[in-house]
């Protein structure tokens, strides 16, 4: 007999991180929408562009850049014994918001 946690299979980081940012937005928003890319920059980098309605965006940044520095800290407790660094970017019409996950390589 086995038990729930074995038989759920683990999230890949892609599909944890859209699974976040739809809770983010809510029922109110435009939840189909988000899509999560990851591109691999190199072996021990990558970097998962956030897409999503414009008139959700601000839901997933958050007042002063909140809901996302959330959201790259919980990734960095993730990825921390992977010894990996990441970016999370959420993409604009314009640029993209880039900041380096707050986790350091030594």
């Amino acid at each position: 007999m086995t038990t729930v946690a074995e038989d759920m299979a683990p999230l890949h980081h892609v599909d944890l991180l859209e699974e976040v940012v739809r809770a983010l937005i809510g029922d109110d928003g435009n939840q189909e929408s988000v899509e999560v890319i990851e591109k691999k920059s190199d072996p021990h980098t990558t970097i998962f562009v956030i897409r999503a309605a414009k008139s959700d965006r601000g839901k997933i940044i958050g007042r002063k850049g909140a809901a996302i520095s959330h959201i790259r800290g919980l990734f960095d407790r993730i990825v921390a014994k992977e010894n990996h660094r990441f970016y999370i970017e959420v993409e604009d019409d314009n640029n993209v918001n880039r900041r380096r996950s707050p986790r350091r390589d030594s």
